[in-house]
């Protein structure tokens, strides 16, 4: 987690907010997505694997960069 908080930083400097904030955007970009009743997007939140009631933000940006990895190796 150490590296997502790195990553955090150096986001929140470029726009002049705190890591803190970010990922308190994020989370609301989150949530507010999670609600989403279409159903294709619902189908998609379902193959997405998290902890809890919804996805938290740390957990799912972490997941994110994990499969973005896992695409260009498989180039």
């Amino acid at each position: 987690m150490d590296c997502l908080y790195d990553v955090l930083k150096s986001i929140a400097k470029e726009y002049h907010e705190t890591p803190e904030q970010i990922l308190k955007n994020v989370q609301e970009t989150i949530d507010d997505a999670f609600q989403n009743p279409d159903p294709a997007v619902q189908e998609a939140w379902s193959r997405i694997p998290y902890r809890g009631a919804r996805p938290e933000a740390g957990e799912f940006l972490l997941l994110l960069a994990e499969m973005i990895q896992r695409e260009q190796f498989a180039s």
